[in-house]
């Protein structure tokens, strides 16, 4: 490793150039190379096991989940039936297009999914604000009463504030003020988001979108292309749920609603990671295919890793041929991370020299191999053009197209969906409070001052649950020592 390390080191310098950097690509080839064999064996092992044992409930069998599945069998059939074969250049460029075109396929189905899991976020936080619905006011009311407000904003200002981690922090706030009702006016909101986009000015355009696709996303504002899947249970529960008045159901209703919910998240959740392995396995299907223009070798992990992808795919599981590859793709891993961290640099250090200096190497497909060998497995390979800087026009347009589309949706609202979309938004921008002071404030006003007994009863439980995750306390109604005025 501390070759490589030297390696880098001296290219960053511009030490040794004309022999570093085809010694770079020379190491980058062969690191990939393996590391997408490993990862390729490892994740097509894990998921034929566990169709060979039933694991997910039948999602296997849905006519979508089956034909996407049946088609990354298929290409990896094709693979490793040119492991014995001599080398052709042609066939594995076939391989990555048919690749690529699956891999897209399946991206669109999950940006689906990805957007009913969105919606299903925010349903299920609505109707988790119902469940003392049902209850004797009296009693609600006092519980809130027996509840000592000081100190339970105090336990809020430690769970928030106590760790070092300033990351950690920032997720705990997001979470909190998702959790928190919003006492706030529209044109606040709005005033909020446009001061938070304003901060891109003078940045990359990419950037900004990303971001706007992230509000865009929890305001349940995306709309994909849903032909790309067969009408299934989850879309039409998620229809039945946008148009179904919450406020009506009674007891009965609600607890079938929810039981109901739960089943459809549960079956959502096999559904995508079905997806998720899948595209992991198109993924370093499509790396091997790309990495493999630039080298033709067949070293003994070759031979190995494709001898359990043959057991693989004829459905032979044997542990013993899996534990001769344990412990060797942390190496691949560790120094590929090194190798891609200066990819990025190449260009802007010497771009004059860096079509040139490798034998026909592209660094655009080298980038490529790296992203889909990363953890970003449905990431965009057409990245936008990150040197597009953005200015006070691009902002006032984000700004102006996002909050009418959200002025429109919340006319079509009832009231406590729209505030628990205001709430996801509010929780993905920077916090409306300077300083601890104002957050206990913040935390006082809108929690406690919340007038529905049965609303501030389940926001209270939920933030106690949060911070009982973290082994800070958890409330007993029957027995909140703790809490007690």
């Amino acid at each position: 490793m501390n070759e490589w390390k030297k390696l880098l080191r001296d290219l960053s310098r511009g030490v040794n150039v004309d022999k570093n950097l085809p010694r770079y690509a020379e190491v980058f080839v062969d690191t990939c190379y393996h590391e997408a064999l490993l990862k390729l064996t490892f994740s097509a092992y894990l998921l034929y096991e566990q169709k060979e044992d039933g694991v997910g409930n039948g999602v296997w069998d849905s006519p979508d989940e089956a034909k996407w599945y049946g088609e990354t069998a298929s290409l990896l059939r094709r693979l490793v039936e040119q492991a014995d074969k001599p080398f052709c250049a042609e066939v594995y460029e076939d391989l990555a297009e048919q690749a690529n075109q699956l891999r897209g396929q399946m991206k669109a189905v999950m940006e689906v999914y990805t957007t009913y899991a969105d919606r299903l976020i925010c349903f299920d936080h609505v109707i988790d604000r119902m469940r003392f619905r049902y209850e004797g006011e009296e009693e609600q009311r006092r519980q809130m009463n027996d509840i000592n407000e000081v100190h339970f904003v105090n336990h809020v200002m430690q769970f928030l504030f106590e760790p070092d981690d300033s990351a950690v922090r920032a997720e705990r706030i997001k979470n909190v003020i998702r959790e928190i009702p919003v006492l706030m006016t529209k044109n606040k909101l709005f005033s909020h988001i446009e001061q938070t986009l304003s901060a891109y000015v003078g940045g990359d355009k990419t950037s900004l979108e990303r971001y706007l696709y992230i509000l865009r996303s929890v305001a349940m504002l995306n709309q994909p292309d849903e032909s790309v899947i067969s009408k299934n249970q989850i879309g039409t529960w998620i229809d039945q749920l946008s148009h179904t008045d919450f406020l009506a159901l009674d007891e009965a209703g609600f607890l079938e609603m929810k039981t109901r919910m739960d089943q459809e998240a549960d079956r959502l959740s096999q559904m995508t990671d079905l997806y998720v392995q899948l595209q992991e396995i198109v993924n370093e299907i499509y790396a091997f295919c790309l990495i493999r223009r630039y080298t033709q070798n067949k070293t003994d992990l070759y031979t190995d890793c494709m001898d359990v992808l043959r057991d693989v795919t004829e459905s032979h599981f044997q542990d013993e041929k899996l534990e001769k590859l344990e412990g060797k793709i942390e190496y691949y891993v560790e120094t590929a991370a090194y190798l891609e961290s200066f990819l990025p640099e190449i260009k802007k250090w010497d771009p004059d020299r860096a079509d040139k200096w490798r034998h026909g190497m592209d660094l655009h497909v080298f980038t490529m191999i790296s992203d889909l060998l990363s953890d970003s497995l449905f990431i965009d390979l057409k990245k936008g053009d990150d040197t597009e800087i953005v200015d006070e026009r691009m902002v006032n347009e984000a700004v102006g197209q996002l909050t009418d589309q959200l002025s429109q949706l919340f006319k079509t609202l009832p009231k406590e969906v729209k505030r628990t979309v205001m709430s996801m938004i509010l929780a993905e921008l920077p916090p409306i409070f300077q300083n601890a002071e104002e957050c206990v404030t913040y935390v006082t006003t809108n929690v406690f001052g919340c007038q529905n007994m049965a609303e501030r009863k389940a926001v209270v439980s939920s933030l106690a649950s949060l911070m009982a995750e973290e082994e800070l306390f958890d409330v007993e109604w029957s027995d909140p020592d703790d809490l007690l005025v």
